[in-house]
This record gives structure tokens, C-alpha cells and sequence, in this order.
């Protein structure tokens, strides 16, 4: 099946909500998709946009115009494209974007025909080279899509769906054509800029009446005829965006490096151990559950739990690879890892990436349940992301895992076998991540030390850690009243 999907949303940062701006009192995208539906090859139009409350006019604009669509993540457009593409049972993927309304059914066939000529041999192609700018089309079999989805790891790989691709021509079969002899690629016809808005809406009066879906050709002979028009957006490229995401390369790159750094490897997986939750209801009625802030604590000595949560989801971003484990059940009403996935999926990590371990009880029963997790994938390398006045005890926990009272037999021979295996762990403390996610968290976190509860939670800690290392732990309860911090 080929499916051609093209990608929508309304936040663009030069023309913002450019997708639903009406020509000829019909929105840009509607015209858009009209035209993509003429495709003599095309067997199904899947349009693919955000997961945001923004989006939903562009799922109802999908809808009015007959097509299906599909929403997933803002930033990462390659995995919205994967499992828009998975959802459509692609054979082939026909890539366009919404900023494209020039879009013309006649060279999408043309490349999709020359495509599927040299379907033995190539394994990504687009339009021909020498075309215009804004008839931008690629087309690749949904096994190049899933290998660059599973393998791309920058900043332009991710947010511009292909680059992965024609970037490594060793894994894929990438190959330029050209059709005719003259060459035409300098015009820019897609829609970056009001003036692009502009030039484009001239294109369609002076078109559409006669022929709805008009083609390249016509397109050029007007603009031999009318060459004024080419004056109104001179200057654009429409690769603007794509040479912001190499420069955020570089960038994602050095952070990828320095959180490398601090934790000592790069992850397989990413634990988020049970941070404190608090339970509110809105005005309404409805009731939510949240992670402890900064001024806040829980019933079980958890003080600023949302610092674990920023703190992984930090990580993820940079370790695009590793596989978030949110952990936590004890809470009566509403399991914690539950809780931590809603807030992740908030900070854009995408829900098929975060494993719920929803077993546990305490801290010691959360290191049990992961490394069980850790042992059956078959991971080398986690790290635990915790606060730091809870990193010793945690730490001591794992080191001396066998050793303690609670764990049962099956679970000690799991950890030690992870051990034995060579398994990489390592307890890193949120606090020495989020200096370098904003810099703000400096004199959060120097304000958060210095308060009453946070000097009480650390002597419980260190409590803690003595019965620990001692073989003390678990033998004898610890009342609520000596846990608690502060009243929530």
C-alpha cells in the first residue's frame, strides 16, 4: 500500500497558523490535500499532526477534507511519521509537508512511478532535483522509515523525518534524478513567510478558476507571463528550518557529552525511582495527582519529587535510545509510575518509550522490580535518578541488595546475576542534572537545601543508610510521624 502522509501543525515559528490560512476562502491544507487525492498511485492520504490542543483544527480540516489523521509528538516528527505510517499498514511512504500547497498530483506520480521502476535499487528518493522548490516530495518503503526511526539520533534526524536517510548513503540506496533538461530548482513555491503566503495566493486567483488542480507547468507559464510575481518572495529558500535543526546538531551534542559525563555512560535504560506525589481537586470535582514540588512533601519523607521527573525527562531527550522505567505503586489511589508517565508524556517523551513497573512498595522493592525489567531485556547499562539526599541509601541498597532481609530469594539471585553479567548501574542525582537544564534550578536547589525539611530528610537518609550497610534494614518499622517533613 503506498501511503502518502503529510505533516501539519499550526505552531510554526515564522507563519504561525499558516496551515489554515484560507485562499480563495479555503484552507491552505484543504487545497493542499484536494490536490494530493488526485494521485493516480497514492492509495491513502494520512495527515499527521501534534498531539496539542492547538492540532485539533487541523484533525477537523483532515476530516471535512476526507482524509484520515493521525497525532503524535511536536518535536519528534519522525516517530509521528513512523507510527502514523505503522498505523496505515505503509508499504511505501509518500512524504509531504503542509507548507506545500503547490503540491502537484502529476510529479507525486511521476516520482512515485520512477521509484517503484528502480525499486531494486534505490531505497529513498524525492522529486526531481532540477523541479521547483515547494513541489517537495519523498518517497522510501516503510523498512528504510522504521530503520531510520530506530537508529536517528540528532536533533535535524529527528525533527526533519529523512536526513538519517540520505545522510548515510553506506546503509541506504539513495539516488538524485532529474526530469527534463531545464533546471528550475532555484523558484520557491512553498509557504515559510507572509510574502510566501502571498505569492501563493496569487498563484491560485489566477489559476484555480479555470483548473482546480492546475499543475507545475501551468504554474511556470503563468509566472513567464506575470514574471512581477517572482519579485514578491525573492529570497526564501524554504530550508530554513532544516539548517536551525544542524545548528541545534552541534548543540544536542555537547549536552549529549556532558550528561555522559555525569552519569558515566550512555543508557540503556532510565529509572525514575518513586518520587512523591500529592493528590488535588479541581474546582469541579475531578481529582489529579501530581508530583511534591520544591515547598512540599509527602507522607513518605519524599521532599521535591518533581525534580526526578524534569530531571529524566532531561535525559531522555539526550539519550533518545533509552528506554524510561517509571516505578511506584504503594500509593492507595493512584499508582505513582502512572502518575510520572502522564507528567513525562507532558515534557514530550513519548508514552511507547516509558515501561510502568507498578510492583513495588519501598525504594528496595523498586530496585528488585527494575533490575527483574533490566535482566529479562537483556540491558547493560542504567542509571537511577533519584534526589540526592536519597542517592547513599539507594546506592547502599543495590551494593548490599543480597545481603538484606525483605527482598525474596528469587529476586536476589536476579540482581546478582545482573551483577555477575557485568551490568552497568549508577544513581544519579536529579540535582546534578537540572543546572543544565535551565539555570534557574541553581537557586532552587540551594533554597531547597538550605529549609528545615530538607536537613531532616538527609539525617533520615543517613539513618537509613547506617541500618543499611549494618544489616539492620527492615528488621524493625520506622513509624510515619518519624518520615514525615512537612504536612501536605
Amino acid at each position: 500500500m503506498i501511503v502518502c502522509i503529510i505533516q501539519a501543525r499550526m505552531g510554526s515559528t515564522r507563519l504561525p497558523g499558516k496551515v489554515s490560512k484560507l485562499i480563495l476562502g479555503k484552507p491552505m491544507l484543504v487545497h493542499q490535500i484536494e490536490r494530493v487525492k488526485q494521485s493516480r498511485f497514492v492509495d491513502r492520504v494520512v495527515v499527521a499532526t501534534t498531539i496539542k490542543d492547538e492540532d485539533d483544527i487541523i484533525a477537523r480540516m483532515a476530516q471535512e477534507a476526507g482524509v484520515e489523521c493521525f497525532r503524535g509528538s511536536e518535536s519528534d516528527v519522525l516517530d509521528r511519521y513512523y507510527q502514523a505510517a505503522r498505523e496505515a499498514q505503509a508499504d511505501i511512504v509518500v512524504r509531504v509537508t503542509g507548507d506545500c500547497p503547490l503540491s502537484d498530483p502529476k510529479v507525486i506520480d511521476e516520482t512515485i512511478e520512477y521509484f517503484l521502476k528502480n525499486a531494486t535499487d534505490v531505497d529513498y528518493a524525492s522529486k526531481p532535483s532540477n523541479y521547483p522548490e515547494g513541489l517537495d516530495m519523498e518517497i522510501f518503503s516503510f523498512s528504510t522509515l522504521e530503520r531510520a526511526w530506530k537508529e536517528a539520533v540528532k536533533p535535524s534526524e529527528r525533527e526533519h523525518v529523512t536526513p538519517y536517510v540520505y545522510n548515510h548513503p553506506e546503509m541506504f540506496r539513495v539516488r538524485a534524478w532529474q526530469s527534463g533538461v531545464e533546471d528550475f530548482s532555484a523558484m520557491h513555491w512553498s509557504v515559510d513567510t507572509p510574502e510566501d503566503f502571498i505569492f501563493v495566493t496569487k498563484i491560485f486567483e489566477n489559476l484555480y478558476p479555470q483548473n482546480s488542480v492546475f499543475s507545475k507547468d501551468e504554474v511556470l507559464n503563468l509566472l513567464s507571463e506575470k514574471p512581477e510575481l517572482h519579485s514578491i518572495n525573492v529570497g526564501g529558500t524554504g530550508y530554513e528550518g532544516y539548517h536551525k535543526s544542524l545548528k541545534e546538531d552541534e548543540q544536542f551534542q555537547q549536552k549529549h557529552d556532558l550528561y555522559e559525563r555525569v552519569v558515566g555512560f550512555e543508557p540503556d535504560a532510565i529509572v525514575l525511582i518513586s518520587g512523591g506525589i500529592v493528590k488535588e481537586v479541581t474546582q469541579d470535582g475531578v481529582t489529579k495527582y501530581r508530583s511534591t514540588r520544591t515547598d512540599e512533601g509527602d507522607a513518605f519523607g519524599i521532599l521535591w519529587g518533581e525534580a526526578r521527573v524534569l530531571a529524566v525527562a532531561e535525559l531522555a531527550g539526550f539519550f533518545p535510545k533509552a528506554m524510561i522505567i517509571a516505578t511506584g505503586a504503594h500509593h492507595p489511589e493512584q499508582a505513582q509510575a502512572t502518575v510520572f508517565q502522564n507528567e513525562l508524556e507532558q515534557l514530550s517523551i513519548l508514552r511507547n518509550r516509558i515501561i510502568l513497573e507498578e510492583q513495588s512498595t519501598d525504594t528496595l522493592s523498586q530496585i528488585g522490580e527494575t533490575m527483574k525489567i533490566v535482566h529479562e531485556r537483556g540491558l547493560r547499562c542504567v542509571v537511577f535518578i533519584t534526589n540526592e539526599y536519597h542517592i547513599p541509601r539507594v546506592r547502599a541498597m543495590y551494593e548490599h541488595f543480597e545481603t538484606l532481609m525483605q527482598p525474596d530469594a528469587e529476586t536476589k539471585r536476579i540482581v546478582n546475576e545482573c551483577k555477575l553479567r557485568g551490568v552497568q548501574v549508577q544513581f544519579t542525582a536529579a540535582e546534578s542534572i537540572l543546572p543544565y537544564r535551565d539555570k534557574k534550578f541553581i537557586e532552587i536547589i540551594d533554597t531547597v537545601k538550605k529549609s528545615p525539611a530538607y536537613l531532616k530528610r538527609v539525617q533520615n537518609e543517613e539513618r537509613g543508610t547506617a541500618m543499611v550497610i549494618h544489616g539492620e534494614y527492615g528488621k524493625q518499622g520506622t513509624a510515619r510521624e518519624d518520615k514525615l517533613e512537612r504536612e501536605v
